[in-house]
């Protein structure tokens, strides 16, 4: 059995900052339009990779002594809130975190406590800063215009390419950039727009998904939306059986909420599929949202909806009734309906009219809407996005490249670039290059924790740069992406802060087996080992 390892007081301290500084020291290397990649071995792949991205670069990094590796994960956790929750500023989160623990560390015992505080009063005075910290970004932000769409996903991706395939499928399906990423396994990146629409809400658990990315991915796949919020499996059953003896596989469900007992049926269902089990298959993806935007996404679609305001119920639904789309991709934030006038059979034609049909009343409808509201108004703006709903398409763009490892990194720049945008277009944009903060910095003044640390992004990309750095007024952040990587230094770096013992459990040692031996000599030399006491990997 692996000993544990115990640290204690100035030694943990000391091992704390160690292993906080090797990571930033990584990562803060790719910072920027001028910063470096890192080339990274990924033993799940058996190939390397290089690599800009901070959460890529962080989930590979090792250090070689088990309680700096213990703060490391720490640090990738941090990454990893970020990455989760904005799609990108993962290196600014370590660059933060980092410049946070070593101001925090200066002042707790470097100093001799000259602000008499002791961890958990420096942790408290942190948290006080990060809210003004906050509020200013709220005060400086400004909603995103179509032109500053390719200027975040340039700063995002430090690609002119990338933001101008961005920037022209925003001109084609809208502001709301619903948008699919996919592989295109050719040389060319092309983009293309298709009717769809995107519900910015996943399924309801990971393992729902059937691919190696996450993701559930099904053609002619079944839909169905309900405001009604699913509680019992016997509320689906009929509906599940029928299909079932249709020799269909799944249903997608579309529902204002799912309970307890159905997510933990649908959840049990899945797993024993995977253990080589049958099953029905539902993908339950949870929307709450209003009864008429709903309808909206299943008239899209051309599915019913199933309103209970109305007395309807899901088990007198008629199989008819529920919707066949071209494609569905769900991941664990976002769902993408494809549709498609393909293939059609002569009465599903005619069904495919009739649902045009009444797409357009509906549209005529919200904009007679729109003329008893202002310009600009929160109901203004809600119709708006309805009408985009009922009548925009989803933009696709097929990532291209020499090979797997281009192609990968291509489409990771891509993504980050997209889930940027999004958040500009979600919360608003500020200037750019570390700016922002800078300017906060000085409003928080010196005696602040947070003044030296919030002009570390705009010190690091101009040390990345040569020591040099213009920053010309289209450079823009995401105010969201800036929110979160400083909610995530602070919460990291207070942690580390108070943190006085730690403990790791010592690498277990390989094997001195030897591969090629004989099974029956191999696991008598085991056995001799266990018996001995020693730790080791098989």
């Amino acid at each position: 059995m692996a000993k544990r390892i115990i640290v204690k007081g100035e030694q943990a301290r000391e091992k704390i900052k160690s292993a906080v500084n090797e990571v930033a020291d990584i990562l803060k290397r790719t910072l920027g339009p001028a910063g470096r990649n890192v080339i990274a071995y990924r033993a799940n792949i058996l190939s390397f990779e290089d690599v800009d991205d901070g959460y890529s670069i962080a989930r590979e990094i090792r250090l070689n002594d088990e309680i700096e590796d213990v703060v490391a994960r720490s640090l990738v956790e941090a990454c990893s809130s970020t990455n989760d929750r904005a799609g990108d500023g993962t290196t600014t989160t370590i660059v933060l975190a980092n410049a946070i623990y070593n101001e925090g560390y200066e002042r707790l015992f470097t100093k001799g406590n000259l602000l008499s505080q002791n961890p958990v009063e420096l942790r408290q005075k942190l948290d006080e800063e990060l809210e003004i910290v906050l509020s200013e970004l709220d005060k400086m932000k400004k909603p995103i215009e179509k032109e500053d769409i390719y200027n975040v996903a340039k700063v995002s991706s430090n690609s002119e390419k990338i933001a101008k395939i961005i920037g022209d499928a925003a001109d084609k399906v809208g502001k709301e950039l619903a948008l699919l990423i996919e592989d295109s396994y050719s040389e060319e990146t092309t983009s293309e727009v298709i009717s769809g629409v995107e519900i910015p809400h996943g399924f309801i658990h990971g393992i729902l998904a059937n691919t190696p990315t996450g993701e559930f991915v099904q053609k002619n796949a079944n839909i169905l939306f309900t405001n009604q919020i699913i509680s019992e499996p016997q509320q689906i059953m009929s509906l599940v059986n029928e299909l079932a003896n249709r020799g269909e596989t799944h249903l997608i469900l579309i529902a204002r909420a799912f309970n307890f007992n159905i997510y933990n049926s649908i959840v049990a269902t899945r797993v024993s599929q995977l253990k080589g089990g049958k099953g029905f298959n539902i993908v339950a993806v949870q929307f709450p949202t209003a009864d008429e935007v709903m309808e909206d996404y299943a008239l899209a679609c051309g599915t019913a909806f199933i309103d209970e305001n109305k007395g309807m119920k899901l088990q007198d639904l008629k199989i008819g009734e529920i919707g066949r789309i071209s494609q569905a991709t769900i991941t664990k934030d976002r769902t993408f309906l494809l549709l498609s006038n393909e293939n059609l059979e002569v009465g599903e034609k005619i069904n495919e009219e009739m649902r045009k049909t009444k797409l357009t009343e509906r549209i005529e409808v919200i904009k007679s809407q729109l003329k008893d509201e202002r310009p600009g108004g929160k109901i203004y703006e809600k119709l708006q996005k309805r009408i985009g709903i009922l009548s925009g398409g989803i933009g696709i763009i097929k990532v291209g490249g020499i090979n797997e490892g281009v192609r990968q990194h291509f489409k990771k720049k891509i993504e980050d670039a997209v889930c940027a945008t999004r958040a500009a277009i979600e919360d608003g944009i500020v200037r750019g290059g570390g700016l922002a903060l800078k300017e906060i910095a000085e409003k928080l003044g010196k005696d602040a924790i947070l003044y030296i640390p919030l002009q570390a992004p705009f010190n690091t990309l101009q040390e990345n740069n040569g020591g040099k750095l213009e920053i010309s007024e289209d450079v823009v952040d995401p105010v969201k992406v800036i929110k979160i990587a400083v909610q995530n230094a602070v919460k990291t770096a207070g942690m580390l802060l108070s943190t006085d013992a730690a403990i790791a459990h010592e690498w277990l040692k390989p094997c001195s087996c030897n591969s090629m031996e004989n099974p029956a000599e191999r696991n008598k030399r085991i056995q001799e080992e266990q018996e001995s006491g020693k730790d080791y990997v098989v």
